[in-house]
């Protein structure tokens, strides 16, 4: 989760600190009337659209742990969480209100409530993996405790039958 995050972060640097040099990976503005204005969307698009990454990252993440310990709805849902349930909806809904920007705005919106939710997952899995172990190991308790009950009584019951036969034989 560690090299996640960092990949993560080491991402939203640059997408924030050199939106132009990644902008131009994709290529040069050549039939535009005004080039200016493509460098200022992309780099509006990189910081906004980009800006929690970081996020987007770590909900993948959770979403591979929860397949590998066996959750498949826990990991289903923080994939769709973010992109299906909330992203698809704001990308229609946002333009309505606030143009462009509302479509730049539904993937960092969209990364904060699936955040969220993974967070409230990952809870949920941790508290009842605890109240699991808890009961496993009470469980466990209580079968070594019946198990010590069963030999302590069959060494009393081992000693009787020896002092019974001693009794009879002396006779």
């Amino acid at each position: 989760m560690a090299c996640t995050v960092t990949v993560g972060l080491i991402a939203t640097i640059i997408f924030e600190a050199a939106p132009d040099a990644v902008a131009s990976i994709f290529g040069k503005p050549t039939n535009i009337p005004n080039p200016d204005d493509y460098w200022d969307f992309a780099r509006k698009t990189f910081r906004i659209f980009l800006a929690l990454i970081t996020v987007t990252c770590t909900i993948k993440a959770s979403s591979i742990f929860f397949q590998a310990v066996g959750k498949p709805v826990f990991a289903v849902l923080t994939s769709l969480i973010r992109d299906l349930v909330c992203f698809v909806p704001l990308v229609c809904v946002l333009p309505l209100f606030y143009g462009i920007d509302g479509v730049l705005a539904a993937a960092p919106i969209s990364d904060a409530i699936a955040i969220l939710v993974t967070v409230a997952m990952t809870v949920v899995y941790f508290v009842d993996l605890n109240k699991n172990e808890k009961a496993l190991k009470m469980n466990l308790s209580v079968d070594s405790l019946e198990e010590g009950d069963d030999d302590s009584q069959n060494e009393s019951l081992d000693s009787g039958e020896e002092n019974a036969s001693v009794e009879v034989n002396s006779l």
